[in-house]
């Protein structure tokens, strides 16, 4: 009897067949080893990206910061120019006029300041006044759309605090502005000094004194001086052809 027709050989060992499930379980164990190694190769990948785009997002901020410092600080640095200039500007004229310029700045400044001041203090007058039934009162109007309502209290808390200063700075205003104006012998607006001034009444003179642009009369006056001293005429010699020059009147 050979040894194929013996039923003995499924207990037998067989050098092949364990070389074969030998082989095969090694071919598993080392797809799975591949298959781990790639899964880590691919997950350090992702882990590597990630490090490098928050690298590049660290080194923007860091780029970003670095910039925004450097601004501020060149702002920091540059920003005396401006008031050193003026500071120099105003030395010098002061010298120049034996001091003339700054109280005629003040005196000009002062009267900017008090038709501000009127215009504020009319305006609060006009929103803020609890005289008024609520019908007719504007502050009240907008306050209800808010579902706020409208007390004494409110007004005194909220409103009644910058309308006293106001109204306290404005006398001061108007003593400092008449007394520049006797020293410099400047006319004063007698709108803005009149105790009783009432702008609602009366915007006009008020509106003018912010509105004015000293800068074009002086141009306009500079132009007529030209045209006086025969300026028109030597530009049509030069031209050939008849000139004019532009000047609101």
């Amino acid at each position: 009897m050979s040894y194929l027709d013996n039923d003995d050989d499924l207990f037998e060992y067989d050098p092949e067949l364990e070389e074969e499930s030998s082989h095969s379980s090694d071919q598993l164990t080392s797809t799975k080893t591949n298959s781990k190694f790639e899964d880590f190769v691919s997950k350090s990948k992702v882990d590597d990206d990630l490090d490098l785009s928050s690298n590049e997002l660290l080194d923007q901020a860091k780029l970003k910061l670095a910039l925004a410092f450097h601004k501020a600080t060149h702002h920091h640095f540059s920003s005396v120019e401006s008031p050193a200039y003026h500071k120099a500007i105003t030395l010098v004229l002061d010298k120049i006029t034996n001091g003339d310029f700054s109280l005629i700045y003040m005196f000009y400044r002062k009267e900017a300041l008090l038709a501000q001041r009127l215009i504020f203090l009319s305006m609060m007058d006009a929103i803020a006044d609890t005289s008024k039934d609520d019908e007719e009162n504007i502050l009240s109007e907008i306050l209800s759309h808010l579902n706020i309502k409208l007390t004494p209290l409110h007004i005194d808390l909220y409103y009644g605090t910058s309308i006293a200063i106001c109204r306290h700075t404005l006398v001061v205003d108007r003593v400092i502005y008449q007394h520049l104006g006797e020293k410099l012998s400047i006319p004063t607006n007698e709108f803005i000094v009149d105790p009783n001034y009432n702008y609602s009444l009366n915007p006009d003179p008020v509106s003018q004194i912010i509105n004015t642009d000293i800068y074009t009369k002086i141009f306009e006056s500079i132009t007529s001086s030209l045209a006086d001293e025969g300026i028109l005429e030597k530009l049509q010699e030069t031209f050939g052809s008849s000139v004019r020059l532009f000047k609101n009147v």
